[in-house]
């Protein structure tokens, strides 16, 4: 699987392999070094690796491709923030409700 990755990012003028680890635990590591945007990493087990909470903790802009190297799946992870809004009360009750999370409260 590592041939193929390889393969197909150097099809592609803009994309390169910055660094390699054979221990997860110098994942953090190595991203700190080469300000990489994207990760490659093995997945043996269904689920998110936990690997990915480690990495969006620190790198919540990180793409995170998880291939399993006994079979042809592949999961892409990404973070999607959102920012939301919603007008409050201007009001004691209506800012300390916002600032609590309870802005269901102020919906009427």
């Amino acid at each position: 699987m590592r041939e193929v990755i390889r393969t197909a990012l150097a099809r592609h003028a803009d994309m390169e392999v910055v660094g390699e680890v054979e221990d997860e635990l110098e994942i953090l590591a190595a991203l700190e070094r080469t300000n990489a945007e994207c990760l490659v990493i093995a997945q043996e087990e269904f689920g998110r690796p936990p690997i990915c909470d480690f990495v969006f903790d620190k790198y919540p802009r990180m793409k995170i491709l998880a291939v399993s190297p006994g079979s042809d799946d592949s999961v892409f992870y990404w973070m999607f923030m959102e920012i939301r809004s919603t007008r409050i009360e201007t009001s004691d009750v209506g800012v300390i409700n916002a600032l609590r999370g309870n802005l269901e409260r102020q919906r009427s």
